[in-house]
């Protein structure tokens, strides 16, 4: 009888989890004034949080078979009243690589870019990271890492 309640329960838990937790992982707060956004005495900068900015990568790990290739979007959030260019640059492991090496999104356009991650036919099966580092023209850079899950070639 207990399990007839709990099993419901559970499902709309894991349900609700999934809706609220979203699609994507994002990264700590950039630009000017994130020291402050973040809790930090720093006495420079502003400390409005809609002068900052994030980076929004896939959540989870993006699937690639050795030798193979995939697309992934990644976008940069703006605070309101953040209005700077922001490049982004990555730092795969050995055998992964990111086409477009870099991308700026450029203020007051498009904050999404189309990114191609390659696996090498000899890249190590299994999980690793892709760091995503978005650098504003002022103010802090913000990193997020970016899970690959590299699949062996059948």
């Amino acid at each position: 009888m207990r399990f007839r309640i709990l099993a419901p329960t559970f499902s709309l838990l894991a349900a609700l989890t999934l809706t609220f937790a979203g699609c994507n992982r994002e990264s700590n707060k950039g630009g000017p004034g994130a020291d402050k956004a973040k809790g930090s005495t720093a006495t420079t900068g502003s400390s409005d949080k809609t002068e900052t900015f994030s980076i929004k990568v896939p959540a989870g790990h993006t699937n690639v078979t050795q030798g193979g290739t995939t697309e992934v979007s990644i976008s940069v959030s703006r605070g309101s009243n953040f209005d700077q260019d922001v490049t982004l640059s990555f730092k795969p492991h050995d055998g992964i690589q990111v086409t477009p090496e870099s991308w700026t999104a450029k203020k007051g356009s498009d904050d999404t870019g189309k990114f191609t991650v390659k696996a090498a036919d000899t890249a190590p099966v299994g999980t690793t990271n892709i760091a995503v580092t978005g650098t504003p023209k002022t103010g802090a850079a913000a990193t997020v890492d970016m899970g690959i899950e590299v699949k062996k070639k059948s």
